[in-house]
């Protein structure tokens, strides 16, 4: 049986299309995400959807593996933070994008969509347990990048 590690990398490897495509339709229909619809390209969203699907399973992977803190994880979600607060993305927008990708995870995981009889329901209930838990603290880390300011 594959252990965590093999799970997420897995996941990205062979799924990371279908998760983008459902945040992207989402965001679409989304009328609070005017900033994400109306001053993004449309393939700026999608490098920036991909990016979080695949740096955050990989530092799920990091925060579930070692004796990190999660201030050093997290880091570089403090400065996203930042970033987006100097681009002038509203923190609205950038949490609720967030936690949409969390929920679309969470989704396909309860759903079973994206996994086979490889996995035992117990493997896939951490997984959507470890990745909600990891998601509450990015959350976190950019609220607190951006509120620090510029």
């Amino acid at each position: 049986m594959p252990g965590p590690k093999e799970i997420y990398q897995q996941w990205i490897r062979e799924n990371v299309d279908v998760l983008v495509g459902e945040v992207l339709s989402q965001i679409a229909r989304d009328s609070v995400l005017r900033h994400y619809r109306t001053r993004l390209k449309p393939d700026e969203v999608r490098q920036r959807i991909l990016a979080v699907f695949q740096d955050g399973f990989e530092r799920l992977q990091a925060w579930l593996q070692s004796g990190k803190e999660d201030e050093e994880i997290l880091r570089p979600y403090i400065e996203l933070g930042r970033e987006r607060r100097r681009e002038g993305v509203p923190l609205e927008e950038v949490v609720r994008v967030f936690l949409m990708v969390n929920r679309t995870i969470n989704a396909q995981i309860e759903a079973n969509k994206l996994f086979d009889s490889r996995y035992r329901l117990n493997e896939l209930a951490d997984l959507n347990r470890d990745t909600a838990t990891f998601f509450s603290k990015i959350v976190h880390a950019i609220i607190m990048g951006y509120e620090e300011g510029v």
